[in-house]
């Protein structure tokens, strides 16, 4: 077996380790050292100092990630679509309509609303009420999302119910 001849970057003691080894302890200082190999030259690096480049490391991607988080925030911006009651379609009929309202550096505001349909709810539990899935519902839904694509809106997450979608487009 060959050997590797080499001195802890610790203490300086000699060490003699085969070849392939990646991992040795220093027999006189007891400290645990990563063997590196560059070319045909060969030496130790204490694994403490690794761990500590390492944690620095960490550090700085955790800061640059939340720097990047923030600037994510300002180049975006986000659309949720929705529905709530519409004008009155005849006597006495109450019609529905689903709104996408945006928000990002401009603040919140309405950035699309469709075309009234029959109101029809369905109940969802405990007294909560959502559109009823509904042709015609679709439809107006469909087209208002069209429109937010027209606009550079994307897709990007459904939400709980049939209707809710998350869209969102690069802030210009």
């Amino acid at each position: 077996m060959e050997m590797l001849s080499m001195s802890c970057n610790k203490c300086g003691a000699p060490l003699e380790v085969p070849t392939g080894t990646n991992f040795v302890t220093c027999a006189f200082c007891k400290a645990s050292l990563a063997i590196r190999t560059s070319g045909n030259a060969a030496y130790t690096e204490v694994l403490a100092n690794i761990d500590r480049k390492t944690d620095e490391i960490l550090e700085h991607v955790e800061a640059l990630s939340k720097h990047v988080t923030k600037q994510v925030g300002t180049h975006w911006e986000l659309c949720e679509i929705s529905w709530r009651i519409g004008p009155k379609l005849g006597f006495l009929r109450s019609s529905l309509e689903f709104f996408a309202e945006a928000s990002g550096p401009r603040g919140t505001y309405s950035v699309g609303v469709s075309w009234p349909v029959n109101y029809e709810l369905q109940s969802i539990g405990q007294g909560n009420f959502i559109p009823k899935q509904t042709a015609e519902a679709e439809e107006a839904l469909d087209a208002l999302i069209d429109s937010l694509d027209a606009e550079h809106w994307k897709f990007y997450e459904q939400g709980q119910y049939w209707y809710q979608a998350k869209l969102r487009r690069r802030f210009k």
